[in-house]
């Protein structure tokens, strides 16, 4: 159920195949929150058979089951949410530090975008700035649902797939190199939309 290289999925399935063993990846969404609850996505590549099966265990843990296809495809799956969680995470964070330095109400901006062509499910669930959204892990000092060092994992991941692929890609490695660097700081075992947090302005005196 961890989220891997789809690639390494295929090959232990295949070499478990050879000894008789069937295999499923389930990577899942919903952070620590849904874990907790039973409410977790659970993205499933594998045979339909195995995973009629193996659902009543699944559901133990999710109550969102989907068969994305063959082996390997639950991790394409997972790797693509996290390529938009993550890259937006960062847009949204950019958008309000821009306004904070402008001096514009964040509350204010919040409803304007929540209205506007920006409103996003990062924004409404997991506001980066503290105080905004009461659930956030933003109002819970950055307490991790999802590490940041978990998205760097997973955002060098998807740039891996698409090169694997042929498929260019020019967001996420810029997001995948932020995480790092936010990681680099301190912020790695933080909830990731604690880039916020690396993203603060510097100080006039600075040279850029």
């Amino acid at each position: 159920m961890s989220t891997i290289d789809p690639g390494t999925s295929r090959r232990v399935a295949a070499r478990l195949k050879e000894r008789g063993i069937r295999f499923l990846d389930a990577p899942v969404s919903g952070g620590v929150g849904g874990a907790a609850a039973g409410t977790l996505a659970i993205m499933v590549g594998g045979d339909a058979a195995d995973l009629a099966e193996a659902r009543p265990v699944l559901a133990a843990m999710g109550s969102n089951i989907i068969h994305v296809g063959a082996v390997g495809a639950g991790e394409v799956a997972k790797l693509c949410n996290n390529l938009i969680s993550g890259t937006v995470a960062v847009a949204v964070s950019e958008a309000f530090r821009i306004g904070e330095a402008f001096g514009v109400d964040l509350q204010i901006l919040t409803s304007v975008i929540a209205k506007s062509s920006g409103a996003t499910w990062v924004m409404e669930h997991m506001h980066p700035v503290p105080g905004i959204v009461e659930s956030a892990a933003s109002s819970r000092q950055y307490a991790a649902g999802f590490m940041t060092d978990l998205m760097a994992k997973d955002l060098g991941l998807a740039v891996s797939a698409a090169r694997e692929k042929r498929v260019p890609v020019v967001v996420a490695p810029a997001a995948q190199q932020l995480y790092r660097m936010a990681s680099s700081h301190g912020l790695g075992r933080e909830d990731f939309s604690s880039v916020y947090k690396f993203l603060k302005p510097s100080s006039d005196d600075a040279p850029v």
